[in-house]
């Protein structure tokens, strides 16, 4: 069984998981799917704690500023170019790539990966550590990552039928 076919097997009661993750933590995803996951920084490791309980590989991060009112006041916000508005500010995307490519930092073999359990927990602490780095902590208080997780392809989030 490889990681993408034990999520299918399991879609039933784990994609439910993620979905309410995501309405617990008022993560904001920015599509359809399950990249660009924006969460607020008091909320980054019980998403990763979580994510990774429930069996999700993070495999990229993208960088965005939380353009609140008060961010916008002390730091200068927004930094980056258009993005949601939340109820927590709004959220601009940063330009440029991945700041976190777990595919390349951390590579898994398909063929030795199993059901994906060293894929998740390899990929997700690496993801940690980044969160921990210098460009996330010290950088600017306003960078929040944009979390994406390796699901199956077609995986829609509950979060789009909220905003509608």
């Amino acid at each position: 069984m490889t990681y993408i076919s034990r999520l299918e097997q399991h879609a039933a009661t784990i994609k439910p998981r993620l979905d309410q993750l995501l309405v617990d933590l008022e993560a904001t995803p920015v599509g359809h799917g399950y990249i660009d996951i924006i969460v607020l920084r008091d909320r980054w490791d019980v998403f990763v704690d979580s994510v990774t309980d429930i069996g999700f590989a993070i495999s990229h991060m993208t960088l965005w500023c939380h353009a609140s009112e008060a961010n916008q006041a002390r730091y200068g916000c927004p930094h980056g170019l258009g993005g949601p508005m939340t109820k927590h500010g709004w959220i601009t995307e940063m330009a440029g790539d991945w700041v976190f490519n777990a595919e390349a930092l951390v590579p898994v073999a398909g063929d030795v990966d199993g059901d994906g359990r060293d894929r998740v927990d390899r990929w997700n602490a690496a993801a940690r550590d980044s969160l921990r780095s210098d460009l996330f902590c010290n950088q600017s208080p306003c960078y929040l990552p944009g979390f994406w997780l390796k699901v199956p392809e077609g995986w829609r989030n509950c979060m789009e039928r909220r905003r509608t």
